[in-house]
Formats: C-alpha cells, sequence, structure tokens
C-alpha cells in the first residue's frame, strides 16, 4: 500500500534517543510528548504550504501538521479517482484530517456522508457567513450544513487579450460583445496553407468549464440549485452551438494541430499566438513563468468575457475549502488547525503564496496590495470580484455536480469535433448524467 496511506516516517528525538517513528506513535510514557499528526491532502504541491506547517508548528509543539498530495496513481487526479481514494482511506482508518478541497466535490461527498457538518463548530473555527460572499459560502454548504471553511472565490470566465497583437490588426479595445468577438477574432487570424499560425479566439480553450460560463451568459446553468440537471437546456443548447460554429468556421482538426503545436508547458496565449483567451487567475503564473518579457497592461490585459446578444453578465467563480472526513482522527486538533488556516492573517499568507483571491471580504482587502504587489494581473480580478460580489459558482452545491460536470464537458467534446449535433451530444449527456445519480 502506498506509503503515505500507511503512515509518514519522521525521525525524532524522543525521550533522549533519535527514533523513527509512524505519525509519531511510538511512546514513552507521557501523552505530553507525543504531538498529534494532522495530515492535509492537497491536489498538488503548493510552494507556500511547507512555510505555512513550518509557522504552526512553531506555534503548536503538540501538534505536527504536514500538507501533502493526494496519493493517487501516476497520471490519475479526476475527482472520481479522489473520492474512491477517500473512501477508501475511510475503510481503512488512513483518512486525512483535512482536505483543500474543490467546491465541485464537497456537496458529492457531504452526500455520501464522507464529511463531517462544521455547523457545530463555526464559532470555535472563527467562521462567520458575514465575512463571505453569497457565492463562496453556499459553495461550502449542503442541505442547510456548512461541510467547508472557504479560502479562496476566484472570478473565472476573465478574457485574456494581447494588446501587441490587437494593435498590428487596428484593434484598440478588447471586444464586450460576442459578435465583436467574432469579428475581431477573425481579423486576428493566420493561417499559412492548412495550418494556422495564429488565432484569434477558441471558445473552449483556457478555462476548461468554459462552455458553463458561456451557459451562464446566455442566461441558464447546467443544473438548478436544486440538483436538477439541465444539460440540455436552451441555454446549454445556445453554448455548445455558439462553440461548434467556431469548429465549422476554423476546422476542428487545423485547431487541434495550432494547440498541440504550443510548447510543452506553455499554452497558446502564453506562447503570443492566441489574441483572446477567457480563463482564470491561475493563468498569470504561466505569464510570469514562460513569458516573464509579455507585460501586463503594455504588452496584453485582462477584461470581463463579452456576453451574448441578449444575455446577462452572470460571471463564475470557483474556490476551494478546508474539509474535514467523517472518520477524522484528532477532531479538537483538526479544529483547531482551520481555525489557525482560516484566521485572516493565515490565509491572506496562503493565498498570498497561491496566487489566490481569499474568499473572505475582510482578508481580500488586506491581501490586496500583496497580490498586485506579486503580480499586476490580478487588479482586474479584484477589481472583477468587487464590482460582482455575488458571482456565481458553475454547479450549484448538489451531489451531482460531480456528474454534471463530466458529461457537461463531454458533450462539448463531441460538438467541437463535430462528431456530433449540439442537440444529440446534449440530449445523450443528459441521459447518461440522470441515469448515473
Amino acid at each position: 500500500m502506498n506509503k503515505f496511506l500507511r503512515g509518514r516516517l519522521k525521525v525524532v528525538t524522543y525521550c533522549g534517543l533519535s527514533l523513527a517513528t509512524v505519525s509519531g506513535l511510538v511512546g514513552c510514557g507521557t501523552q505530553a510528548n507525543k504531538p498529534v499528526t494532522i495530515t492535509v491532502w492537497t491536489y498538488g504541491n503548493y510552494v507556500v504550504a511547507p512555510q505555512i506547517a513550518q509557522e504552526f508548528n512553531s506555534q503548536h509543539p503538540g501538534i505536527h501538521l504536514v500538507f501533502s498530495p493526494i496519493p493517487l496513481p501516476p497520471g490519475q487526479s479526476s475527482y472520481a479517482f479522489v473520492t474512491g481514494k477517500l473512501i477508501a482511506s475511510e475503510l481503512s482508518g488512513t483518512a486525512p484530517n483535512i482536505i483543500l478541497n474543490d467546491q465541485t466535490t464537497t456537496a458529492g461527498w457531504a452526500s455520501k456522508n464522507l464529511l463531517v457538518s462544521l455547523n457545530p463548530y463555526l464559532k470555535q473555527i472563527g467562521v462567520s457567513k458575514q465575512d463571505y460572499p453569497s457565492g463562496a459560502w453556499a459553495s461550502a454548504m449542503y442541505q442547510k450544513n456548512v461541510y467547508g471553511a472557504p479560502v479562496d472565490w476566484d472570478p473565472d470566465n476573465m478574457l485574456y487579450y494581447n494588446i501587441d497583437l490587437m494593435k498590428k490588426a487596428g484593434i484598440s479595445s478588447p471586444p464586450k460583445t460576442f459578435n465583436v468577438l467574432w469579428t475581431d477574432a477573425k481579423k486576428l487570424t493566420v493561417k499559412k496553407g492548412k495550418s494556422y499560425t495564429q488565432m484569434g479566439f477558441i471558445p473552449w480553450e483556457g478555462y476548461g468549464f468554459n462552455v458553463f460560463g458561456w451557459a451562464h451568459l446566455y442566461g441558464g446553468t447546467p443544473q438548478s440549485p436544486n440538483g436538477t440537471i439541465l444539460l440540455n437546456s436552451p441555454a446549454m443548447l445556445k453554448s455548445v452551438t455558439w462553440e461548434q460554429q467556431w469548429a465549422k468556421q476554423y476546422g476542428p482538426n487545423a485547431i487541434g494541430n495550432f494547440l498541440s503545436a504550443t510548447p510543452n508547458g506553455m499554452d497558446p496565449f502564453v506562447d503570443g499566438k492566441l489574441a483572446f483567451m477567457v480563463t482564470g487567475d491561475w493563468e498569470l503564473p504561466s505569464l510570469q513563468k514562460y513569458a516573464p518579457n509579455f507585460k501586463f497592461g503594455k504588452d496584453w490585459g485582462v477584461a470581463t468575457a463579452p456576453v451574448p446578444a441578449g444575455g446577462t453578465t452572470d460571471y463564475l467563480a470557483s474556490g476551494w475549502s478546508w474539509v474535514v472526513p467523517k472518520k477524522v482522527p484528532h477532531l479538537q486538533e483538526t479544529l483547531k488547525v482551520i481555525q489557525w488556516l482560516s484566521e485572516p492573517q493565515h490565509n491572506a499568507d496562503w493565498c498570498i503564496g497561491t496566487g489566490w483571491i481569499p474568499a473572505s471580504n475582510p482578508v481580500l482587502k488586506q491581501a490586496t496590495p500583496m497580490l498586485i504587489k506579486k503580480d499586476p494581473g490580478f487588479e482586474p480580478f479584484i477589481e472583477e470580484r468587487n464590482l460582482h460580489p455575488n458571482l456565481t459558482p458553475e454547479f450549484p452545491a448538489t451531489n451531482n455536480a460531480e456528474t454534471v460536470e463530466i458529461e457537461g464537458t463531454s458533450a462539448e467534446n463531441e460538438v467541437t469535433t463535430l462528431t456530433s449535433s449540439p442537440k444529440a451530444a446534449l440530449n445523450k449527456a443528459q441521459t447518461r448524467a440522470k441515469s448515473g445519480i
């Protein structure tokens, strides 16, 4: 079995000797000398995590905080695999104390009785509804129970635009409507032979959930707040129909070849070959790393996404929360860690270190100068968050959000590769999603 599940091997000086112990479980007579290990599963390695753990551990000698990536098989990172790993860990008694979890999965886990309701402990951990945007708070709830302490709440469907390419094409400002986006993208697309060397826009490139973002802008969602699946709703049909128009206009194979030509570790916007891309603030580190001379405000910028004719401005946001598995060992120590991580300064430290926009409104105000100092590209994202305090998630916090996500993106793939009509693809997705509940 994975070493992570058996326990973390560490060398400590204990009872005057240097001993190898598993999770601090070797005893020598006094409970006070046994630090309690609190393990936090994350979906990846975060540079700031060791610093956060070290600071906590220095202040709490009786608790040893450890951040560890979720122990998944190589190449497997889907929510289905994570859910399976959590269930297996709870059955085997090797569950972590905390998981830094995406809102898509929280309600699903809660519906399976895999998480601890934090309702009785909200005051203890210092987390209050009044400090958070309504969407962020709702994303950590299921059936009136709070299951997570929100960490961040970041705008998702923001339009990155290449100022240099726009100037060469005589375009002075980013598009504000779908029609202008279509016209500008055509001006910014360059084809040599059968291959594109530059493209204006690809609707499904960037944020992986753009298909749901377009549905929101068309005035609908892929599911209702009560969990009813709406994958073949009028808004979803408009969304994938719009995407398929781009596939037909530019050709799915040619678009695929254009995307595959991007250097490893980069995307076509970072590579300077895609003029417009809709995605979230996680694009900023790639720009800093792979295009350090490509400057915000001079060479590129960010604006709110354009909207369709007659559409809405139902922009999206997403975030993460600290959640607690049902069979958690050392609950009180676990709650103490969440309380510490949720304190304004430590929440700010985590978000500044990871490049996330804090979910807490007071913490966001505190962290804003440091986030903008870290990367000026955060400014339009924070402005969007402040202008639209009730940004909505892609999916309501329901127990079928994972299924809707999987089947919706599968339908999008069928439509954009021209292997199915929009209506047929969504009808199949609707049937698959409902039968999978």
